[in-house]
């Protein structure tokens, strides 16, 4: 039976390779190629910062000292759109649609989605008259689309220049209750949140509604219509499903009221053509 044995220290002696630099400041590139038993990990993490944009991660030491002028994975990915003679145009629009939605949704393909619904959402536009500015309800079971379709209209809204403020994944849930904690921080939060030129919620109620969480929603989504302000919502509830989930009745009420009132509802439906994986 074999023992899984301690691992070598930064310093120790590498067979065939001999030692090992005692500082991590005198490592280079060789070194860590002959360091076959990974010592480098022991080495601590340091702050190192981004020689193009400032920003500031902990990194391993060794690594910092193999790579001194390395830069960081947003950086690299603007050198290179710069070396494949992208305008700087096109470099600061990709990078908002970076910013604004998740990598795995930006790979979509628009004939994998069901024709029906996707024509509804990419009908959806910013009315030029205001008083008629309605938001988009996408309603439907999960892995039909709703997520995937929404994107597809976000980067064109994104490239028409609109502003966008999006949470994926349920993480609008995540950060109201995170704000919660402090009024200070949620006054802050909703007055970022009320001002977006468009405000993007997917999966909502897929968090825990709390009448404080169920009451914050009802008052951030009655502020940006009362402002024409138009909101862009997935949820897999409908008005039936979510009853259950308030903890008003009357909000409830009032709630799904407003959502027939200004948005349009799109309903998304299990692709049915060889079983289509969205």
């Amino acid at each position: 039976m074999t023992t899984q044995s301690e691992p070598k220290r930064i310093g120790e002696t590498i067979a065939g390779t001999g030692a090992l630099p005692e500082r991590w400041e005198d490592w280079n590139f060789l070194d860590l190629c002959n360091d076959h038993a990974m010592t480098y990990k022991t080495a601590p993490a340091i702050k190192w910062n981004c020689p193009d944009c400032g920003k500031m991660e902990m990194t391993n030491a060794v690594l910092v000292a193999v790579s001194p002028f390395a830069i960081c994975d947003e950086c690299l990915v603007k050198r290179k759109r710069a070396e494949e003679g992208q305008s700087a145009e096109v470099i600061a629009l990709e990078e908002k649609i970076d910013n604004a939605i998740p990598p795995i949704y930006q790979a979509t393909d628009p004939e994998r989605l069901p024709w029906k619904q996707r024509q509804e959402v990419l009908a959806w536009s910013m009315p030029t008259d205001k008083s008629r500015t309605k938001g988009l309800w996408i309603v439907g079971d999960t892995r039909t689309g709703k997520t995937r379709t929404l994107c597809l209209l976000l980067q064109d809204l994104i490239k028409q220049g609109r502003q966008v403020r999006t949470f994926f994944h349920g993480s609008f849930g995540d950060e109201l209750m995170e704000v919660m904690r402090s009024d200070k921080s949620y006054r802050a939060w909703k007055r970022e949140i009320t001002s977006a030129e468009l405000l993007v919620i997917d999966d909502l109620f897929s968090f825990k509604m709390t009448e404080r969480v169920e009451a914050s929603i009802f008052e951030i989504l009655d502020e940006r219509i009362a402002y024409y302000r138009p909101t862009l919502v997935t949820t897999q509830l409908t008005k039936k499903d979510a009853q259950g989930r308030f903890q008003s009745l009357k909000r409830w009420e009032a709630f799904f009221a407003r959502i027939k009132e200004f948005f349009v509802i799109v309903s998304t439906e299990q692709p049915k053509q060889d079983h289509m994986k969205v």
